[in-house]
């Protein structure tokens, strides 16, 4: 009867630890995908071309730039100033990295003559398929719409086209895949240069699994 009783400790203890998620503590646990608390920054390094294959690839496994809180960056598309913003259709793959953080494009990039903070609106997708829209003034990252889920998005590996127009009235349309997703309005910004947009979260596999993410344009 007692090694009944042993193996029903056995089998009652196994079940509660098989059952526990153990969560490292040193990571942020309620990251949600946005900007890490340094806004985006200009980078020209993590960004290289690929003139081979006619991409722009971002890649990185340097712990620096996750921990505590990620880090976001932006690479300007040079000659790319539309004044009034019309329209821009970019191309964005991610083959790997954290499936909740967010790559995509800026548009509407501009420098307030007053105050020199950056203003630019963004477009974010990931790899679960969700998307969001955004502004970004300085280093305040305010969302249009919550992370929303669409089917018109492609995971891991592939290339989704993400493609935004303004009409004259000033409203932005977004599509994905040849797909109208939403319109949206932001005051304010009509016009600016363009660019490509990554998020490394704070919850990657550095130094063993990098972030990368491809763009191209048509």
């Amino acid at each position: 009867m007692a090694d009944v009783k042993g193996w029903c400790v056995f089998i009652v203890l196994g079940t509660l630890f098989s059952g526990c998620q153990f969560i490292d503590t040193s990571k942020p646990t309620g990251w949600d995908g946005d900007l890490g608390g340094d806004g985006v920054q200009v980078n020209s390094t993590l960004f290289s071309e690929d003139e081979t294959a006619g991409v722009i690839i971002f890649e990185t496994n340097d712990e620096q730039y996750s921990d505590p809180y990620g880090s976001s960056f932006w690479y300007p598309v040079e000659d790319s100033d539309q004044q009034p913003f019309t329209e821009w259709t970019v191309s964005a793959a991610k083959s790997s990295g954290n499936r909740n953080a967010g790559f995509g494009i800026v548009f509407c990039h501009s420098v307030d003559e007053d105050s020199g903070e950056e203003r630019m609106l963004s477009i974010m997708i990931r790899t679960d398929r969700y998307y969001q829209i955004a502004s970004i003034v300085g280093t305040e990252y305010a969302p249009n719409t919550s992370w929303t889920q669409s089917s018109a998005i492609y995971g891991t590996g592939l290339f989704n086209e993400l493609s935004v127009r303004r009409a004259p009235d000033g409203i932005f349309t977004l599509y994905i895949n040849n797909q109208k997703i939403t319109d949206f309005e932001y005051s304010g910004f009509s016009g600016g240069s363009q660019g490509y947009l990554v998020v490394v979260s704070p919850l990657e596999d550095f130094p063993d699994v990098p972030v990368n993410v491809s763009f191209k344009t048509e």
